[in-house]
């Protein structure tokens, strides 16, 4: 996989991740307020719980004041909404709102009109998430791992199977909730969605709420549930780019793979390193070859003689395509991870055929010695036949 694919799947794996923690805390604990394994201590959490999570088979909720508990709750996250849309702190009117409504319980049903939805809501929120991180981690492991061809759909497609699932889910939700932010724009209002039919006269004087604070627990779940918009749209991009790389994976193939590997490791720096360094066992081959191997082609060069010539044109071309099968240095492919030692070896090949059909003792005789010997062989006999023939021409006939 090329680093530019590599780089995108990381970035999707790191992102799935980080966002879903974050919405699996708020979403866990708000299940666990709906199953009433938790309960609400702090004006925000106990609005939240009154609006779309009440039962009054649970423990009622407590409001604490100065709670020191940090964990990340509906509250906190109520409060962030409340400063990111409206820019405004109303925690010291909510609390008088939350304290009134707690000394009314008894005016509200047994559960929350739509108790029932919001929890399908949030334990579908836990299943996809929880799968969601699984497929990432699948994705990681495919990217990290270099898995090709098609079993690469094994390990890539899950991730976008499940990111476009839980877009559309998150949509879904998102259209729900959104609804339940105009259905609670006053405090009439938030008591009607509550189920609480008749306004009760010890909560008039809380008529005049403002939006903030009675579509706040709407606002939050639409926030959570459409990942504010912006991670939303950040995930579809993702689905775009990491679609692409296993696309590109799927087309990729392991021969390529191999049949390139000798290349890479001759053009890579890490590969050049190690050859130039004269200590290892690679480099000593390579050295050795590039020696050797231009000294031969060299001399064999300059050592041609007549008797080379006559065999070589006594060579058949059975022989010749012999050499070829055998010979060649075509055939190994070890050679061309050093370019430098390929060219010798290629031109040691030229001259394989010259050598072919030699006695086994011309290859170790200096023929230019023996051509040097000859010339000297006869440069003296010559000076013996012209005095030989002049003492012949200077005696009479007789002596003949």
């Amino acid at each position: 996989m090329s680093r530019k694919y590599f780089i995108i799947c990381l970035v999707g794996v790191f992102w799935t991740v980080l966002q879903t923690s974050f919405h699996l805390v708020f979403v866990v604990f708000s299940y666990y307020l709906a199953i009433c394994e938790k309960r609400a201590t702090d004006e925000n959490s106990i609005f939240f719980y009154l609006t779309y999570l009440y039962n009054s088979g649970c423990s009622k909720p407590e409001l604490i004041k100065d709670n020191g508990n940090a964990s990340i709750s509906a509250g906190y996250l109520f409060k962030f909404v409340n400063k990111f849309y409206f820019e405004s702190e109303v925690s010291t009117t909510l609390e008088e709102v939350v304290e009134a409504l707690l000394k009314n319980l008894d005016v509200f049903p047994t559960s929350a009109q739509y108790s029932s939805r919001t929890t399908v809501f949030l334990l579908c929120f836990i299943i996809l998430d929880g799968a969601w991180i699984v497929s990432a981690v699948s994705l990681l492991m495919g990217t990290c791992f270099g898995i090709k061809e098609s079993l690469s759909l094994c390990f890539y497609l899950p991730w976008l199977i499940l990111t476009i699932c839980v877009s559309i889910f998150d949509a879904t939700a998102t259209v729900f909730f959104t609804f339940d932010i105009f259905a609670t724009t006053t405090f009439s209002d938030w008591l009607k969605f509550v189920g609480i039919t008749q306004d009760p006269p010890q909560l008039s004087h809380f008529s005049t709420l403002p939006l903030s604070i009675t579509a706040a627990p709407s606002l939050t779940l639409g926030s959570v549930s459409a990942r504010f918009i912006v991670i939303w749209i950040t995930n579809w991009i993702c689905v775009f780019f990491i679609a692409r790389a296993t696309v590109f994976a799927y087309r990729e193939s392991y021969k390529n793979e191999t049949l390139n590997q000798p290349r890479a490791l001759a053009e890579s720096p890490s590969r050049r390193a190690r050859v130039d360094d004269p200590d290892t066992s690679a480099a000593r081959i390579r050295n050795w070859q590039i020696f050797y191997g231009s000294v031969d082609a060299a001399s064999i060069r300059s050592g041609k003689s007549v008797e080379s010539e006559k065999h070589r044109g006594s060579n058949s071309k059975e022989d010749i395509e012999g050499q070829d099968e055998v010979g060649s240095p075509t055939t190994n492919n070890f050679y061309y991870a050093f370019p430098d030692v390929a060219e010798n070896v290629v031109e040691i090949g030229a001259c394989l055929e010259e050598l072919r059909g030699q006695l086994p003792w011309s290859y170790t005789q200096p023929q230019e010695k023996k051509e040097t010997g000859e010339e000297r062989i006869e440069l003296d006999i010559l000076p013996k036949r012209h005095l030989r023939v002049k003492s012949d021409s200077s005696g009479s006939g007789t002596e003949l």
